[in-house]
């Protein structure tokens, strides 16, 4: 697409734009890209699960949808440092970040964190979520909650055939990326393509 992480099918204000306004994310059709795929990447589709599967499911019951899924541990770890660099420049950055998407009516609907030290310790940080999510509630910021795949893969499970989803592991994709592109072509039904060491150097 034009942009990564469109998130469309999980956001209610941009879900009510519309197909017409989800589709202009994507490269108008060209002689010059004809035979060409584009991929909607939006991690949030993971955890905007419960809203997400459904709507992608109306959209096209027989799509195909590809879940890279990271090292619990070592997603949190991540997602805590990140959220440590946003809140340095905007404590409230997550509750903007949340209403910009329509993603909870008020923010009430999120468990506020009791510390205003958020970030000094990773271990306080996520002993204070688990209380949260042992209480079935969802706290403002999630470290751990994302990186409990179960919870959100149930619901594409319920609207799609087993066969339409392919799981691939973060760390398999990073350590033996040319046989994970050649299963990616398997599934989507693309003819195999002469993968090198030379055109695979990850992004990130």
């Amino acid at each position: 697409t034009k942009v990564k992480e469109i998130d469309f099918f999980n956001s209610d204000i941009r879900y009510s734009q519309g197909i017409r306004f989800y589709h202009s994310s994507f490269p108008i059709k060209t002689p010059a890209n004809i035979g060409k795929l584009t991929f909607d990447i939006t991690p949030g589709y993971m955890g905007g699960a419960e809203r997400a599967a459904r709507r992608i499911h109306d959209y096209n019951p027989k799509i195909r949808l590809i879940a890279l899924l990271r090292n619990p541990s070592t997603r949190a770890h991540s997602a805590w440092q990140m959220y440590r660099r946003y809140c340095a420049k905007n404590r409230d950055w997550f509750w903007k970040w949340v209403q910009a998407r329509g993603n909870y009516s008020q923010p009430k609907d999120l468990f506020v964190r009791r510390s205003s030290r958020f970030g000094t310790s990773f271990q306080e940080d996520i002993c204070e979520e688990i209380e949260v999510i042992r209480s079935d509630q969802i706290i403002e910021m999630p470290i751990l909650l994302l990186g409990i795949y179960e919870r959100f893969l149930k619901h594409y499970f319920h609207y799609f055939e087993r066969d339409q989803i392919l799981i691939i592991s973060s760390e398999d994709f990073r350590q033996d990326t040319e046989r994970q592109m050649q299963q990616i072509e398997e599934f989507i039904g693309l003819k195999p393509h002469s993968w090198s060491q030379d055109t695979l150097k990850p992004r990130f």
